[in-house]
């Protein structure tokens, strides 16, 4: 039985590939900035637009999900930092698919909330995002797929407190 055989050996192995660096081939960062890479690139061709990305995505659903939401919040629940969670704001306030109005509570803050327009851009993008992360994993089963995103899921929730929102800090009230 050959090296690239054996009941051990890596997927990239067992397939002959040559796509991925040996000596890399099995760290875990590298392959994970990767398939960042890849899942970052379908994604923009879906958003499939000049200003907005997969970041603007992201961000709109959680205002959408969570908010009223402030800034702040929102910079440490999707890891952005300040100057550029401004810039991301900005540029969904500029589509008309975020209302940033000052906190009642905190004047030094924003709210931030999607509109309707901002709902149904998410809407409409959310099919075609799904179906393009469908195409990636395809080489995956379903057992194989629910597996990667709770291993991420934990992974990430285990190292990473700020991606839980803090209910005192978040402006969720009217």
């Amino acid at each position: 039985m050959s090296e690239s055989t054996e009941p051990g050996a890596s997927a990239a192995a067992r397939a002959g590939s040559s796509s991925l660096p040996p000596a890399l081939a099995e760290m875990a960062g590298f392959l994970l900035a990767k398939a960042h890479a890849l899942f970052h690139e379908r994604a923009n061709a879906v958003i499939d637009s000049d200003r907005l990305t997969i970041k603007h995505f992201g961000c709109l659903t959680v205002i959408a999900d969570e908010g009223p939401v402030s800034q702040q919040v929102l910079s440490a629940r999707m890891r952005v930092d300040r100057t550029t969670m401004v810039a991301i704001v900005d540029d969904l306030e500029g589509a008309g698919l975020v209302e940033r109005e000052r906190n009642p509570e905190d004047r030094r803050a924003y709210a931030l909330e999607a509109t309707h327009a901002g709902r149904a851009w998410i809407e409409d993008k959310r099919g075609a995002l799904m179906a393009a992360q469908e195409e990636l994993l395809s080489v995956l089963d379903a057992g194989e797929r629910r597996a990667l995103v709770d291993s991420l899921q934990r992974l990430l929730v285990s190292q990473a407190t700020e991606l839980l929102a803090d209910p005192a800090v978040e402006v969720r009230a009217r």
